[in-house]
Order: structure tokens, then sequence, then C-alpha cells
């Protein structure tokens, strides 16, 4: 069904971008060593951006087929051996093997291994057979299920809940946040990490995979705001901090980007990197630019919750949903 009304505070939204498969296909196939497959159609979408709470959605919602993240999910690197906020969330929660988790869209079972290192036993489901057949290789507890089965077939309730880049993908965000709540005891949180994206924040490298059908929604801290107030949760927001990633560091990784692409980025040389930077200046002045205009954001202080700090806005946030 199309929608252009906000799925948080139901604002009537305003069209910003097209999204066609015939502007999607060429970064893909540049990107991974497999072509997408002519079966799969990379669909037909607009971008809406709320004026109120400023959550992006695409309309139609329609997620990637089945086939699409079969096929996705078997690329180089899909899923990372490591992410920043995972340790975060170890930092942030206690080490005890009394401690419950679940974990949405738990993938091959990286962070459910995580969990084992740090002396937790989690439980995670997804909906990807193969991906679960690979957790299951490793004697880590995943289900092959959706949340919304998994909440019908339990009664368990968990000290936290957490889904690390998949609230971007659903078709229902909403909803999977009142099925993630209704998974928790009392007092329980939830984490989640998405992509931050504002309209300010944004490159001349187009982030084909921060599109549909591979992300349906784009957050930022005021949609993020208005999602916790609507479900009645308390929150605290946190981003890598600063210190950790200067304002020249992001300039570079963004380069790295425009001049060849992620699945190379890590791999260009710093001679390559300069004489692409000599080649374009306009390039160099336009990311100048948006760096120094980036949005400053007042986050949680990940070594003291209880205080907050102002920065500028990173390429990922972790949200904590406190429930009462």
């Amino acid at each position: 069904m199309k929608s252009h009304y906000c799925l948080i505070c139901h604002t009537i939204g305003k069209p910003v971008r097209r999204i066609t498969d015939s502007l999607l296909r060429p970064h893909y196939d540049q990107n991974y060593p497999q072509p997408v497959p002519k079966g799969i159609n990379l669909g037909r979408y607009v971008i809406y951006r709320c004026p109120s709470c400023l959550l992006e959605w695409a309309d139609p919602m329609l997620p990637g087929s089945n086939s699409y993240y079969s096929w996705l999910t078997q690329q180089p690197n899909y899923y990372p051996s490591d992410r920043w906020e995972w340790q975060l969330v170890f930092q942030l929660i206690p080490k005890s093997k009394h401690t419950t988790l679940l974990e949405i869209g738990c993938g091959t079972g990286q962070f459910l291994s995580y969990c084992l290192d740090h002396g937790i036993k989690a439980t995670g489901i997804d909906t990807t057979k193969k991906s679960v057949i690979a957790a299951k290789e490793q004697k880590l507890d995943a289900i092959n299920l959706s949340l919304e089965q998994y909440c019908k077939s339990t009664t368990k309730k968990y000290d936290y809940v957490v889904a690390f880049h998949l609230l971007e993908h659903v078709s229902n965000p909403v909803g999977l946040i009142k099925q993630m709540k209704s998974l928790l005891k009392p007092n329980g949180r939830i984490f989640l990490s998405t992509p931050y994206i504002t309209a300010n924040f944004q490159s001349q490298w187009f982030d084909y995979l921060n599109y549909p059908p591979h992300h349906l929604t784009r957050w930022c801290l005021n949609s993020y705001q208005h999602l916790a107030d609507s479900l009645h949760l308390s929150i605290k927001t946190y981003m890598p901090m600063s210190i950790r990633r200067t304002s020249f560091q992001r300039l570079v990784s963004q380069l790295k980007l425009i001049a060849i692409g992620p699945s190379s980025a890590s791999n260009i040389t710093l001679p390559s990197l300069l004489k692409f930077a000599l080649a374009h200046p306009q390039v160099i002045a336009k990311e100048i630019l948006l760096e120094v205009a980036r949005e400053k954001v007042k986050i949680t202080n990940p070594n003291n919750p209880d205080q907050n700090i102002t920065q500028k806005a990173d390429y990922v946030i972790l949200v904590e949903l406190i429930s009462s």
C-alpha cells in the first residue's frame, strides 16, 4: 500500500528522491563480484521526508525479496566481523551468565559469538535460513523465525532485546519496536543501531545500500525521539565519539568511497587518493563544505551515561530505549 504519511507522527511527507532499478543496478554490479541476477527486480521507489520528525521512508514500503537477500547475504563482507556499537553495548550491560539477551536479525551469529566471549549466552532469530544454519554450525543458539513468529511461539522475557542495523530494513518499524518491547522484562532495555542520516549529512558518494530495497527508512535523532515518545519509552542515544573519528578522517573515508567505492576503499593507496583529489578539486571542495555543515548533535556520553555531550554527527547511531 502506498503511503505519503510519516510512519511515526503521521505527518504528510515531502518527496525528496526517486530510486529505480536502473539507478541502483550499476552500483551493485560495480561493488560485488557477482552481478545482481536478472530475475531480481530492485524496484521503483519514491523517498519521502517528514517535515516534522525528519524520518525518511520509501514509497512503497516494500523490502527486498527473499531471492534478493539470499543473493546479497552471500556477497563478501556483507556481515561485518565487528561493529562499534557491539563494544559499547557490552560496556553498558552487566556481563553475567544470568543476563538474558535476544538479538533480532542475528545473521550468521557474529554478535551471538561476541556475547559468548563476554560470558553471556544469548539467543538470536533471523529469517534467512542459510544465515541461521551458519550460526548453528558454530553451536550458537539461533532460530529461523521472524520476530512475529517468535513472539507467538514463546513466553520468555529478556533483560535486553537488541537489533543492529535491522530497523531500516523492515516495512513496519514501529510495529517491530512494539514486538521487541513485548519481550522485555520490567525495566528491560532495547538497543537499536542504524545508519544516521539528516538532510545536511550527505556525501557525493551515492550510498546505494542505504536506499530501498535494502533500507526502507533513514533515521536521525529527531525521528528517534518522536518514536520513543509515541511508545512511552525513555531514550538515550550514542555515537562514536569525535575523538575517535575526526572530521579529517571522515573526509578521507568519503573521498575513498567516491574514488573507488566501498568494495575496494580499504585497499586504495595514498598516492592514488592524492591523484584522484588533484584531478577532482571540485569534489574536494564540496566534501569539505559538507563536513563543515555537518549537524551538531547532543548525545549521551558513553563513559558517563548520566551526562550529555555535543559533537558532530557520525555515520551510525546507537539508541537505548528503556521500558518502565
